[in-house]
């Protein structure tokens, strides 16, 4: 149980760079307005820190289920487990991107 708890834990902590990422492109948002800014720069890096944030999350969420798998559980368990850890995950992330956003504003 240890190790199931162990695993949830680290994918939660990686939860903070795409976080951090998608704040940032929402933070690059507010210079798309100002005269003289380059706005397909400003779109640029907003596309680029996306993508970014959304593969880390996927990668960061295939390697906590990978790690599920390498735990030895039996089926029903890591479908407990793993359906468990990505609603918490979801929840976690959305509520980090509506707290930071709503901090900055």
């Amino acid at each position: 149980m240890k190790e199931v708890l162990d695993t949830i834990d680290s994918a939660i902590k990686r939860l903070v760079s795409p976080t951090a990422m998608l704040v940032a492109a929402a933070l690059l948002t507010r210079g798309l307005d100002k005269p003289g800014s380059n706005t397909f720069v400003i779109h640029g890096l907003i596309f680029l820190l996306v993508v970014y944030a959304f593969g880390y999350l996927a990668f960061s969420a295939a390697v906590a289920i990978k790690e599920f798998d390498e735990l030895g559980l039996r089926f029903w368990q890591k479908g407990v487990f793993g359906l468990s850890f990505m609603l918490l995950y979801l929840v976690l992330f959305v509520a980090a991107i509506y707290f930071g956003l709503g901090k900055i504003a």
